[in-house]
């Protein structure tokens, strides 16, 4: 899987915000995972939360 790439914010054609916050793009895919730096590092804290779990369910697949 490529890394994901990120942006702020999604803009129309004319260059005016459509849609504030910080998204992940996972080729054609992009998902909104924060409005702000602050739910920005939630989001990771999360992530490094989860990770035992995931390895968890992983290992006893």
């Amino acid at each position: 899987m490529n890394n994901p790439k990120f942006s702020i914010n999604t803009y129309d054609s004319d260059g005016d915000i459509v849609t504030e916050g910080i998204f992940l793009h996972f080729g054609d895919t992009s998902i909104k995972i924060a409005t702000d730096i602050e739910g920005y590092d939630a989001f990771i804290e999360h992530l490094q939360k989860v990770r035992g779990e995931l390895v968890e369910s992983y290992l006893n697949q």
